[in-house]
């Protein structure tokens, strides 16, 4: 597998092999957002400073650049993914709003949240498909959005929040092949994932942070042990040479 890493400060785009070996890299526009690969492994890049979409080939040479402006509006694209027919979906975080492009970039349309969920987006960071082709957009509303590709609302998972099942600042998101959503949370520094209970509902199965947090005090209670049992073993050397003196 490959691993494509987009780098904000100094906006270029590292390749990597999974074992850390640095294949290449490439220039791109400011602030890039996000990265989705087609099958025939041209590179999709999002440009948050500048809004548009670059594509590039899979030695990083440019191959088309997409506006900025979608219905009549600038965007300040972060997230982006594709479809199996390479429609590319792109949230819009300064518009609060999260777009569906045909393949060639064209405006389709944009995406809308049910009036008794708020009716709006807040600040949408990123999105994803899954095996299914469902749509998940996370939100700085610290909740999880599901659409099909044709836009109609499925559901929605999460509140805003430090708790489980709560989340602020959600950004990373992906899934294994059993279907969970891993949740990268920029604010709570931690990722859950959750697990498909019904058709219509997501529960968290884990918190990463709290158990690399429960293995770091046990390892710091080992530690503390074993200072104690050094401070014996030196207690007990003296005392030996004390008797035998």
């Amino acid at each position: 597998d490959i691993i494509y890493v987009a780098v904000w400060g100094n906006p270029h785009i590292e390749i990597f092999t999974n074992d850390g070996l640095k294949l290449a890299s490439f220039p791109v526009l400011g602030k890039p957002g996000d990265i989705a690969i087609n099958d025939s492994g041209k590179i999709y890049v999002t440009s948050y400073a500048t809004g548009r979409i670059q594509i590039f080939d899979t030695s990083g040479n440019i191959v088309k650049t997409i506006p900025s402006i979608f219905n009549g509006i600038e965007a300040r694209n972060t997230g982006i993914t594709l479809d199996s027919t390479e429609n590319i979906y792109v949230t819009d975080y300064i518009n609060s709003r999260v777009m569906k492009l045909d393949p060639l970039g064209k405006y389709l349309f944009e995406f809308s949240i049910p009036n008794e969920l708020g009716g709006e987006f807040w600040r949408p960071t990123n999105i994803e498909i899954n095996a299914d082709e469902n749509i998940y957009i996370t939100d700085n509303s610290g909740r999880i959005f599901v659409f099909d590709s044709m836009g109609k609302f499925l559901s929605s998972f999460g509140e805003l929040g430090k708790d489980l099942e709560q989340m602020d600042g959600p950004h990373g998101i992906a899934f294994d092949k059993l279907g969970h959503v891993y949740i990268a949370e920029m604010n709570n520094h931690r990722i859950q994932i959750f697990k498909l209970v019904n058709s219509n509902s997501y529960s968290s199965i884990d918190d990463i942070e709290k158990r690399i947090e429960i293995e770091s005090e046990f390892e710091e209670y080992i530690y503390f042990i074993m200072i104690l049992i050094t401070i014996g073993g030196i207690w007990l050397f003296f005392k030996r040479k004390k008797d035998k003196d």
